[in-house]
């Protein structure tokens, strides 16, 4: 057995092991982008998506150029891994460099598909090893732990799971990312302050000139996202604004929280193979009596 089969093994079994702990709880995955990107300019967010689609990887089809997030629902007698992808991973490429539809690409919506648990377990045990991927793990009441399994159950019976990006309001059935879906799960049971979620995030004014897809006619040559150096100022460019959930921040801030001393304030730590993982209790807090669904 090589060493990596054996921590794999290993892994298998302390995640799988009994433990008073893990009666119910949410997993919050987060795996970098190959490269990282730099949000600076739409020009160094082009050349940094240029530096991720040539970047080797040794996770051939699970290579995630924008990186990914999943998440893990489990108690006793119920268990669900998932994560938001296209249907075609080829889209998104398609989108920028075929269709030329720039950064409308990132406002498309396109057919999406919840990848299954075993596809799921596979990327992690993959990535253990290597440390390419991080998680938060909530420890969760009984209460709570309903409010999420219905709204993991609600979102694929009404279809939702079908329907990659668009607006990235999931809980307005509006469309969803990986990362604006996992994210949900944790805005239903307001498991972190807004003011950590806001760390995940990218803010930007993309000019309307950059933006083509299927609700425009204009086609935006890849030149002009590489040599546009500034995003949209307002009063001075028409613009879209973008509130996007950046899995590469998430899986630094939970590497940071790994290394903190005054974590155990908030968490205590855990690792798999070499992957850093948080441990949040959330079993006393109250259950949100806010509805799950949001009006669009």
């Amino acid at each position: 057995m090589t060493r990596v089969s054996f921590l794999k093994a290993f892994i298998i079994a302390s995640i799988f092991c009994s433990s008073p702990l893990r009666a119910q709880e949410l997993v919050v995955y987060s795996m970098p982008a190959p490269a990282g990107y730099n949000w600076k300019s739409p020009h160094t967010l082009f050349i940094s998506y240029l530096e991720n689609l040539l970047k080797p990887s040794r996770y051939r089809g699970n290579r995630h150029l924008m990186g990914h997030m999943l998440i893990e629902l489990k108690d006793s007698t119920r268990h669900d891994l998932v994560g938001a992808v296209p249907r075609y991973f080829s889209q998104l490429s398609k989108s920028i460099l075929v269709e030329k539809n720039g950064l409308g690409t990132m406002f498309t919506r396109y057919t999406g598909v919840l990848e299954s648990t075993d596809k799921n377990m596979h990327q992690l045990l993959d990535r253990y090893p290597h440390g390419d991927v991080a998680y938060i793990r909530f420890l969760l009441s009984d209460e709570m732990f309903a409010r999420l399994w219905q709204y993991l159950t609600e979102y694929k019976a009404r279809g939702y799971d079908t329907i990659y990006n668009g607006k990235n309001r999931p809980r307005e059935g509006a469309g969803a990312g990986c990362s604006a879906f996992a994210v949900s799960f944790i805005e239903v049971g307001r498991l972190l302050d807004s003011a950590i979620l806001s760390q995940w995030q990218v803010r930007v004014n993309i000019q309307e000139k950059l933006i083509g897809g299927p609700e425009k006619e204009k086609k935006i040559s890849v030149l002009k996202m590489a040599f546009t150096q500034r995003w949209a100022k307002q009063g001075k460019h028409a613009f879209r604004s973008i509130i996007y959930y950046e899995p590469t921040y998430v899986y630094n801030w939970i590497k940071e929280r790994h290394l903190e001393t005054d974590c155990k304030k908030l968490c205590y730590t855990e690792v798999r193979g070499y992957t850093p993982g948080i441990v949040i209790d959330r079993r006393d807090q109250p259950t949100p009596r806010e509805p799950i669904w949001l009006d669009r």
